[in-house]
Parts: C-alpha cells; structure tokens; sequence
C-alpha cells in the first residue's frame, strides 16, 4: 500500500529550517530599512539646499537654514528662513524629527546656520549628517563648499556604495 505527502518528521524539520532562515534574515531586513530611511532623508535635505540656493539666486536675496540639534523631547528641525534671526523673518520649509523620528540629524556649520548667498549661488562651508539611531555604523554627509558652491552627499561606513566615501 503507497502512502503519498509528509511524515510528521519531515513537516517540523522543513518548519524548524523555515524558521531558522527567517531568524537570519531579520537582521538584514532591519538594516535596510534603516538605510532606506537615511537615504530618503539625505535626498529630502540634498533637494531642500537646492532649492535654497536656486531661490537666494532668483530673488538676489540671501537664505539661510537653520539647523535645530534639538533635544530628546523635541527632536532635530531643518528650517529654510529668509532671515538670519531665528524669530524675525518668514519660515519657508521645514524637514523634521516627526517625519524621521528614527534618525539623528546634526550639522557643523557656524552658529548652526548655512547660509546661501545671492551672489553665484555661493553656499557656506560645513556639513550635514545623518544617521539611523538603531545603526549607528552607517551615515550619510551632506556637504557643502563655499569656494566651489558645490553640495555632494557621501557615506561614512558600510553600505555605501552609492555613493562616494567622505
């Protein structure tokens, strides 16, 4: 007499290899989203900084983006103003902690602003990077040259192939 389909043996050895090979993969999984999440943030930044210079130029006015470190209550904040007061002056944009709470955000610019000229679309030296909080090995530097008012993005760390490391 044939018997045909899976011995009880079979079943748990098949889920017991399943389940081994998801417990691998997860890791993996976690890493990319975080990346994934750093790079959106890094092309969000890099097109906000585009914008700026490209307004400072067509309106013959400077800009400047103020970059909050914040704290761990209220998070970091990237605010284009056209002003260099904080409090005088129009708000344009604002990237921030809310829509990438699981990224740390800091920048390296004099007073915590980067300003853009309206002369040549000039922009002020320094950079910005960011960083997943779970994964702290892989980041993402958003910088700028005065001299060569060029803006480039390149990665500190592993996975970043794409692009250039700083």
């Amino acid at each position: 007499m044939s018997k045909s389909g899976f011995t009880l043996i079979e079943l748990c050895i098949t889920t017991a290899l399943l389940g081994i090979g998801f417990m691998l993969a997860l890791p993996d999984m976690t890493r990319l989203k975080d990346n994934i999440e750093v790079r959106s943030c890094a092309n969000e930044i890099y097109q906000l900084i585009q914008h700026a210079k490209a307004l400072s130029v067509s309106q013959k006015q400077p800009f400047w983006l103020w970059i909050d470190n914040g704290n761990n209550e209220s998070g970091w904040k990237l605010i284009l103003s056209d002003s260099g007061n904080t409090v005088a002056g129009h708000t344009l944009s604002v990237i921030s902690y809310s829509s990438y709470p699981d990224l740390i955000v800091t920048g390296a610019y004099l007073d915590n602003k980067m300003m853009f000229f309206d002369s040549r679309g000039k922009v002020s030296s320094g950079h910005i990077t960011i960083q997943s909080r779970s994964s702290l090995l892989f980041r993402l530097n958003i910088v700028t040259f005065y001299g060569s008012a060029r803006i480039r993005i390149c990665a500190e760390g592993a996975n970043g192939n794409e692009w250039p490391e700083c």
